[in-house]
């Protein structure tokens, strides 16, 4: 009986330990997201329920109270929740926190989506990131050094490994930066499918497993990453610097032919992969090399969210899979990607942003929308409901219904985290919270 009250106690003083309090740092509607109507659920009357998107670095989460069906896990970092219309409070449970209940400012409305941001006890699976550092790369979990600079490059982790160059030579590392693949390839891009594109000292590219071992034999003049069991691939020709184009499967088998392509393409994105015809435009091609969009566009990207963008003469706009124009070209500047529904556009100088649809969600009224800190593909705009943007040559923040929720008054300003951002003031730099009040 003692060692069964002292095990007891060991595992309550664990749970202490690691699961923690949270809290949250932000709730507000979101009248222009329409995934509650969109992807909703009824109660048990049959009216359509509210959706609450939890967005946190913690992981299991659950709910209780006057939830819904079960909480669903969209992508990392966000958790929907459907309750009924007219619920007042919710109970939000993790491994990584202390169960915690929050009462809403006023009833939830039917078919609205809400935003819950809640800063927790950040779980070891937040990933590692490259940070640069008197001239060597190293790898960081949320501004803390975990792998300490040494390389000369790095890329982000993938599949659990990074390739990393040394000395000249590139090579793979774990996540405690253990060597798990010897660093002798000319260059090295992620695993993706469970293979990686190595090119070798020949400047011949070729495919290697997680053990190193040879899947692919290197012959050829480029290669890109397997995308949906499909991989880009060129080879030589007689003529100078005229290469054959065409794509391979995980075996090395060529499912679409060397012989047909001349350039111009991108790897395969929702079953599509971007093709260039005789006259030099481009259009796209099926897995098997059928092309199902004509080749008519001047520029063509790859498709997510359902839709690519693509340009003729300096127009540009967006197209569905069907081929169909669903937002005409009619934009200066448009992302190369929807993120969330969402793009930005650039109209006589100016940008703002659209949905997925066309609509105007924010007017194309400002300089810059969206921070410099880092690379992103498409418009990732929005952290934790709030994207910097700049007006008169002065930085503010601006929700998803476009709502300048912090004004145009600063000199930079950075993406939100755990409810904090980095602005320079009056030369300074400082950390706000979501109300634009100084917290350092």
């Amino acid at each position: 009986m003692h060692r069964y009250i002292t095990l007891l106690l060991t595992i309550m003083l664990a749970n202490a330990i690691y699961a923690q309090t949270a809290t949250v740092s932000h709730f507000s509607a979101n009248p222009i997201d329409l995934a509650a109507q969109r992807y909703k659920r009824t109660d048990i009357q049959g009216n359509i329920c509210a959706l609450i998107k939890v967005h946190t670095l913690a992981e299991n989460v659950s709910a209780k109270g006057s939830v819904i069906g079960d909480v669903s896990k969209q992508q990392p970092g966000e958790y929907w929740v459907y309750m009924p219309g007219g619920a007042k409070m919710v109970k939000l449970f993790s491994d990584n926190f202390l169960p915690l209940m929050y009462n809403f400012p006023e009833p939830l409305q039917p078919g609205v989506t809400y935003t819950l941001v809640v800063d927790a006890p950040q779980p070891q699976s937040i990933p590692l990131t490259p940070f640069y550092r008197y001239g060597k790369y190293g790898y960081e979990r949320d501004g803390h050094e975990v792998i300490a600079p040494q390389y000369d490059m790095a890329r982000k982790f993938s599949e659990g490994v990074a390739a990393v160059e040394l000395n000249g030579k590139w090579g793979f590392i774990d996540t405690t930066g253990r060597q798990v693949i010897p660093f002798e390839y000319r260059e090295a891009f992620d695993f993706s499918e469970g293979l990686a594109c190595i090119e070798n000292d020949d400047f011949l590219w070729g495919y290697i497993d997680k053990t190193g071992s040879v899947a692919i034999k290197p012959k050829y003049v480029e290669g890109w990453p397997l995308s949906g069991n499909r991989a880009l691939v060129a080879v030589s020709t007689d003529k100078a610097n005229v290469y054959l184009y065409g794509f391979i499967d995980r075996n090395g088998n060529e499912v679409i032919p060397l012989d047909k392509y001349e350039g111009g393409y991108e790897n395969f994105s929702e079953g599509l992969a971007v093709s260039m015809g005789d006259g030099g435009l481009y259009g796209y091609i099926d897995t098997d090399g059928n092309e199902v969009i004509p080749c008519r566009y001047d520029q063509a990207n790859s498709f997510t969210e359902g839709m690519a963008r693509v340009g003729n003469g300096d127009k540009y706009g967006y197209i569905d899979k069907s081929g169909q124009e669903a937002i005409p070209l009619k934009y200066d500047y448009a992302d190369d990607a929807f993120q969330e529904g969402l793009a930005r556009v650039q109209l006589d100088g100016k940008f703002g942003l659209i949905d997925i649809k066309g609509r105007t969600v924010i007017p194309a009224k400002y300089e810059e929308i969206g921070s410099n800190e880092e690379f992103s593909f498409g418009c990732d705009c929005f952290h934790e409901g709030l994207a910097p943007v700049k007006l008169n040559d002065k930085w503010g923040y601006v929700d998803k219904a476009g709502r300048e929720v912090i004004p145009c008054q600063f000199e930079y300003a950075g993406y939100f985290k755990h409810g904090k951002a980095r602005v320079t003031s009056h030369g300074m730099v400082i950390v706000i919270n979501r109300s634009g009040e100084r917290v350092n």
